[in-house]
């Protein structure tokens, strides 16, 4: 399916009026109060990204490093993330979180569930560092063998 069929039956099912692409092959949803997920198209038109802001770069080292951590653990073969991975740029001073659907295989079902799960992961992810839960608190978590180990976040 073509993302522009996609954005305006998402759109539809939604009840959100207007739901297209605009020049820049790019739509910004609001769901909800505050989650705001871009969807847009590559320049082949063969693959769609969702992508989300999760937080402004902390300043403090300390925030930082902390933050990245988690990060990159939670990165770990998709697992925590929904196969959505993390990036983060000084030059835009923000960590992102995004996902990328093939178009050529894509189905309406497939896409739905997509958006879905991004925007549960995206709001896991925005409570969890709004909450201060990444830079302050580890959970705990059980093995297989029903010890106890230390994990950050678990989803």
């Amino acid at each position: 399916m073509k993302l522009h069929e996609l954005v305006v039956q998402l759109g539809n099912e939604l009840g959100i009026q207007n739901a297209k692409l605009n020049e820049q092959k790019v739509c910004n949803l609001t769901i909800g109060d505050n989650l705001v997920i871009t969807i847009e198209e590559d320049e082949t038109g063969d693959a769609a990204y969702l992508s989300s802001r999760l937080c402004f770069i902390p300043q403090m080292e300390e925030q930082r490093i902390a933050l990245f951590d988690v990060l990159m653990e939670a990165h770990s073969f998709g697992l925590a993330t929904g196969d959505a991975y993390f990036s983060a740029t000084p030059a835009t001073g923000r960590v992102i979180i995004t996902r990328r659907f093939d178009l050529e295989t894509i189905t309406w079902q497939k896409f739905k569930e997509g958006i879905e799960a991004f925007a549960r992961v995206v709001q896991y992810w925005l409570e969890a560092i709004n909450s201060g839960l990444i830079y302050n608190q580890k959970s705990v978590a059980s093995n297989q063998d029903g010890s106890q180990a230390e994990a950050w976040v678990q989803i």
